[in-house]
């Protein structure tokens, strides 16, 4: 049993970034070995979405025969209080939801910054050591074992403590431009002039001197300056260090052409956002003056024009009062994301909010809502959710089908790390083909004599939803109702009880 202010100290933004950042999954767990909470790694890694494993004990995660092993290591380390940490003598297995066995490293940490009692616990996949471990067995072992590492597609060399190449596969020559013959007997530095300033060098260096392994990718340069990147795992060994390089290089490439294309594409859309926002904005001036000639000109001379002349008058200032709405729709849609910083909403007193702005509609159309409980406690820009719903309600109620009382039904469920929303109408329903077209900017299904609207609001929503890393789509057929789904992002914060 923990109390709120522990909980609270275990869910803060800082905590939960750290704890998401580690490269190891990662529990917190009490004193009874309960599950509390877990990071994004321990989902990937064992198979189990969150709420399957908080609340249980954590040799859920354990085969049958480690079980009691780690209930002894365990029962040692909280009786030891003044230990900083521990780690399991041993290797362990985890078992993965599916039945099957991972090589695992298991270190405690007690959290004695939060509460007396907490312990973190890391857990990490020891796979690619094992396999590490079985070809370095193969490495030391006679000249038969020597030509399987020949056959593998990975390369594989053993550099001796005075930088001479030991032992080289065809594909660790085939990486570094040269042939077998060529490397063995010569030193790294006589190969490669001025590896000795790189931090390949220094790496392996500090691993001949601390007797410790390492791993990273590596960029290569070659004599001729051209690039390669090779991911390298490196152990020492009896005879010096053993290096295993896996060519990474159309990976790596691929991912900075992304990197580069999505900053490019960002740089765009702001752009774009900005034109839009400047745009508007300045035009919002010269049609409320074009506004207000209408205006004058309709109180002015009404008496003196004919019936062409007002029905002139009438579209001009119909278009002026159409224009004004999508001037102001792109404001918004420019604004979406930068208007508020992110807080935590109860989500039941924003609808409360939302429903209050459209108690008039509400009460002309005699629409009735049926709520759920909602989420009490999310981070997100409020003003934006809020628009969020008032727009999807909003429509609901809009698109109503003729002699049919408006009826919307909101609701929520819990899904791995994030709520799934509805809001869902008995109205006319949408054709599955337009199911995509109609969350796109000013695109509308129905006459602005049918419906009126700017065509703006269901890209504002998209835009709303996939700003706190979520998702929105809609399930309808024609005189079927609509339901519009939307994800929302519990960024990370887990909600815990007592």
């Amino acid at each position: 049993m923990y109390t709120d202010h522990y909980i609270e100290e275990i869910s803060t933004p800082l905590f939960r970034d750290i704890f998401e950042q580690a490269p190891d999954a990662m529990l917190v767990v009490g004193s009874d070995d309960t599950i509390l909470t877990i990071n994004r790694r321990t989902e990937m890694l064992f198979g189990y979405p969150g709420k399957e494993l908080v609340g249980r004990k954590l040799d859920i995660l354990l085969p049958g025969e480690w079980k009691q092993p780690h209930a002894s290591h365990h029962a040692e380390f909280t009786s030891q209080p003044e230990n900083k940490s521990k780690n399991h003598d041993t290797d362990l297995y985890g078992r993965h939801k599916n039945g099957g066995n991972i090589p695992v490293a298991i270190s405690l940490s007690p959290l004695e910054s939060v509460a007396r009692g907490l312990i973190a616990v890391a857990i990490r996949d020891i796979s690619e050591r094992k396999k590490m471990e079985i070809m370095l067995r193969l490495a030391e072992g006679e000249r038969q074992f020597q030509q399987a590492l020949d056959m593998i597609m990975e390369g594989a060399q053993i550099i001796g403590p005075d930088w001479r190449y030991v032992y080289v596969n065809n594909a660790a020559a085939e990486h570094g431009k040269h042939k077998r013959e060529e490397l063995i007997g010569k030193t790294m530095m006589e190969m490669y002039p001025g590896i000795e300033n790189t931090r390949l060098y220094d790496t392996l260096r500090l691993c001949l001197e601390s007797n410790r392994g390492e791993q990273f990718v590596n960029e290569f340069v070659y004599p001729d300056q051209s690039k390669a990147y090779f991911e390298l795992r490196i152990q020492p060994v009896p005879q010096g260090l053993f290096i295993l390089s896996i060519d990474v290089t159309g990976r790596i490439k691929n991912e900075h052409e992304l990197t580069d294309r999505n900053r490019e594409l960002k740089d765009s859309n702001d752009a774009l956002e900005q034109f839009a926002y400047i745009a508007s904005h300045d035009l919002q001036e010269p049609l409320r003056t074009v506004s207000n000639y209408i205006g004058l000109l309709d109180r002015t001379y009404a008496q003196q024009l004919n019936e062409r002349g007002k029905l002139y008058i009438t579209h001009i200032s119909n278009a002026t009062h159409r224009m004004q709405l999508l001037i102001k729709g792109l404001l918004e849609f420019a604004r979406i994301g930068k208007q508020s910083e992110r807080e935590f909403v109860d989500i039941n007193h924003l609808i409360h909010q939302v429903l209050e702005d459209l108690s008039l509609l509400v009460s002309e159309q005699n629409a009735r809502l049926v709520i759920d409980t909602m989420p009490d406690r999310m981070y997100v820009c409020s003003e934006d959710i809020r628009r969020l719903f008032q727009n999807l309600i909003t429509n609901g109620i809009k698109f109503r089908q003729p002699d049919v009382l408006p009826k919307i039904e909101i609701g929520a469920v819990e899904e791995n790390n994030a709520w799934k929303f509805w809001v869902k109408d008995n109205g006319i329903g949408i054709d599955p083909k337009f199911h995509k077209r109609i969350f796109l900017m000013f695109q509308r299904l129905h006459t602005r004599k049918t419906h009126d609207g700017s065509g703006i609001g269901l890209a504002h929503c998209k835009k709303i939803v996939e700003s706190h890393s979520g998702r929105l789509w809609v399930e309808s057929a024609p005189n079927a109702g609509s339901t519009f789904y939307f994800t929302l992002s519990k960024n990370s914060i887990h909600e815990f009880q007592d």
